[in-house]
């Protein structure tokens, strides 16, 4: 069965189309969890979650258990739904014992898991494509989400400006759910105006979390701990933001390696943005190049490795999103050429 995207899945239930199974796939996690509530809301009665939708992490999945959650019937209403997160960290023999209870699902309950990828060659793609659905959840390249920004827009009854729509974009990255909702609070804003002008966005842009992550590597580049630090803090404010933190940070040093793997002249900005991936959006180049200023390829790639592992630990670690941030915050920081130790409270 051919992949879906998100809108066409919106488009799916609009139509009460359902499958019986559904692989929600890739790094967009505030739209898969966006996704799971409009099933939710279509297929259960309000105030019926309790009897008839059941979540679990990879970490809990046992199979018989499984079992008797999907066989369990509905209360109330013609089906339940059973979630099971990050199927891509179960191992591989519990992938394979997930595959078998695919083929069990019945036609009263819709199984809906979730994974950043899963090998299209592995035994439980093909069970979940044999019966259900692939949602992609995929990351937006950023020369596409200008146009996108200019879309909401229009759908809205409004226009915006090239380089307003790019300073949203810049700013929001490639979460199309964020932006979705930003769109919205502009068109509020300009009430009968027709136009969003540069100055609404920016004035939304500079007050978003989103942008504030992507100041940060300006000061972590520089060992500025106690700027960094405040950035993160306010950042974390909103909970969820932890993880757009690191996923921000990953993106920079991403971009700066290969800053230090691109073989032309460093004057050469067309070339570097071809290189990085930003041809639309060349300004960047400079923000990266002074950022690299301060490191060499073995320091990128180390602040890569801490990146990751810090991604990881906010998945699985007893510790609080809080301070595991602040901890990769500072560690990066000293990781730079500027970078100082300086008393943070952190351990």
């Amino acid at each position: 069965m051919a992949k879906k995207n998100f809108e066409k899945f919106k488009q799916d239930l609009e139509k009460r189309k359902f499958a019986s199974v559904y692989l929600f796939s890739g790094p967009q996690a505030e739209q898969k969890k966006e996704a799971l509530k409009l099933l939710c809301a279509i297929l259960l009665l309000p105030g019926s979650e309790s009897f008839n939708l059941d979540q679990r992490e990879a970490g809990q999945f046992e199979a018989p258990e499984l079992l008797n959650l999907i066989s369990t019937l509905p209360w109330g209403a013609p089906r339940r739904i059973v979630a099971l997160f990050d199927v891509d960290q179960l191992k591989l023999e519990q992938r394979h014992d997930l595959s078998e209870l695919i083929e069990k699902v019945p036609e009263t309950t819709c199984l809906v898991l979730t994974a950043e990828k899963i090998p299209e060659t592995e035994i439980l793609s093909k069970a979940i494509q044999k019966i259900g659905e692939v949602i992609e959840f995929s990351l937006v390249r950023e020369e596409k989400l200008i146009a996108i920004v200019e879309e909401l827009v229009k759908k809205e009854g409004k226009s915006i400006s090239a380089k307003a729509a790019e300073n949203l974009a810049v700013a929001l990255g490639p979460d199309l759910y964020g932006l979705e909702q930003e769109v919205k609070k502009l068109v509020t804003h300009a009430g009968e105006r027709k136009t969003i002008t540069e100055e609404e966005v920016e004035e939304l842009v500079w007050a978003s979390p989103e942008f504030k992550a992507y100041q940060l590597i300006d000061f972590i580049s520089q060992g500025d701990v106690k700027n960094s630090l405040e950035i993160t803090r306010e950042v974390l404010l909103t909970p969820k933001y932890a993880g757009i933190i690191t996923n921000q940070l990953l993106q920079d040093y991403f971009f700066m390696w290969r800053l230090f793997a691109f073989a032309g002249s460093k004057s050469d900005f067309n070339g570097l943005a071809r290189q990085m991936g930003l041809e639309r959006q060349v300004f960047r180049v400079s923000k990266y190049l002074n950022c690299s200023r301060n490191y060499n390829l073995a320091k990128v790639e180390a602040a890569l490795r801490k990146v990751t592992e810090a991604e990881r630990a906010l998945r699985y670690s007893p510790i609080s999103a809080q301070t595991l941030v602040e901890q990769l915050v500072v560690e990066l920081c000293q990781l730079s050429g500027n970078g100082q130790a300086v008393k943070t409270g952190l351990r």
